[in-house]
């Protein structure tokens, strides 16, 4: 779902990505230090680079199975992603914030329930003495 590359054009070309054809892929020119980034750091920044930096224009070649992209003549760093798959992320997200929520929820029922019944129980035996 990520994938990057570096070139050096001395004319304009064409950037072909043969997976299926669909608006939802994104091409973003990037700096060298961007490509350094390890994967999962590369992942989390997606977000932020997708609304600072460049994106490549999207060129119709005609063919109906990839995308394509234009690369202006120099030198390009480019990082392409498929955003849908960022939904997935968005659900792990939620997921674990879930059970975050319902474990937290849980054992403050739980403490509570516990100080009710010591504060009963003390005040049976302070009734019975």
């Amino acid at each position: 779902y990520i994938y990057t590359a570096s070139s050096n054009l001395p004319e304009e070309k064409l950037l072909n990505l043969y997976q299926s054809k669909s608006p939802f892929w994104i091409a973003l020119s990037v700096d060298k230090d961007t490509l350094a980034y390890s994967p999962l750091k590369l992942i989390t920044s997606i977000p932020h680079l997708y609304f600072n930096h460049q994106k490549l224009v999207r060129y119709d070649t005609g063919v109906d199975w990839y995308n394509s992209w234009t690369l202006p003549e120099g030198k390009h760093h480019i990082l392409i992603f498929y955003a849908p798959q960022y939904l997935e992320f968005a659900g792990f997200l939620l997921i674990a914030l879930s059970l975050t929520g319902s474990i937290i929820y849980f054992l403050f029922t739980l403490t509570r329930t516990i100080k009710n019944r010591l504060a009963k129980t003390k005040r049976l035996h302070a009734s019975h003495n």
